[in-house]
């Protein structure tokens, strides 16, 4: 994840990295910072965990252009679903089977599970909470998340708030359609469960959710 708070109506252009597979950009529609997102899909994560110097020059070339800080969020795969494949788990999956359509959305939760208590999320995850997420009318994939590195800018900003508004240790990403049913009764069904104030309880800190649009 590339996160960035832009200013003006054109935003930063990201970087060509190594190992891509796909990208896609989104603005928020939450109304929270950062502003502006874009995921990519890697094939090998690794030039990205062992040397800063890829993120360093996305900053400086950002700089240049907007002096908009950057900051960026190093995962690997966990599992997925899609709705095309009846939504049943996958450990080997990548890359979205088709691209998002413009102005669908995507829905991001962090989840920091507190020590020995991972394998409950983990199940939590995997056997209640995705499978309900399903059912939401408009859902298309999930796509599951370990955090393995954060890169956050220097200087002005305050470091430890910074780190607070974009990582936690798990990630969840939902993608919908423009039109769905977040919010509804299906939505509500499957995040209003006593498993689920479990595993909020659970957490080292809050819960991270932010909605995004595909630009």
């Amino acid at each position: 994840m590339r996160l960035s708070d832009e200013s003006g109506s054109t935003p930063s252009t990201p970087p060509t990295l190594p190992n891509t597979e796909a990208v896609y950009t989104f603005d928020t529609t939450d109304g929270q910072s950062p502003t502006h997102h874009t995921l990519y899909f890697l094939t090998d994560i690794s030039p990205f965990l062992s040397t800063p110097d890829l993120y360093g020059e996305d900053v400086k070339a950002t700089r240049s252009q907007h002096s908009t800080e950057i900051s960026w969020v190093v995962c690997s795969l966990v599992n997925g679903r899609d709705s095309a494949t009846g939504a049943t788990i996958s450990t080997e999956m990548n890359t979205l089977p088709t691209p998002p359509a413009k102005n669908s959305v995507l829905v991001v939760n962090g989840n920091s599970p507190r020590t020995g208590l991972e394998q409950d999320y983990h199940d939590w995850y995997d056997q209640e909470h995705g499978a309900a997420l399903t059912n939401v009318p408009g859902w298309n994939n999930n796509r599951r998340y370990k955090c393995e590195k954060v890169y956050l800018p220097a200087g002005g900003t305050d470091v430890a708030d910074a780190e607070k508004r974009i990582s936690r240790r798990f990630f969840g990403f939902n993608f919908y359609d423009e039109t769905n049913g977040l919010g509804g009764p299906e939505w509500k069904k499957g995040t209003n469960t006593v498993w689920t104030e479990r595993i909020r309880g659970n957490a080292e800190c809050g819960n991270l959710r932010r909605v995004w649009r595909v630009m």
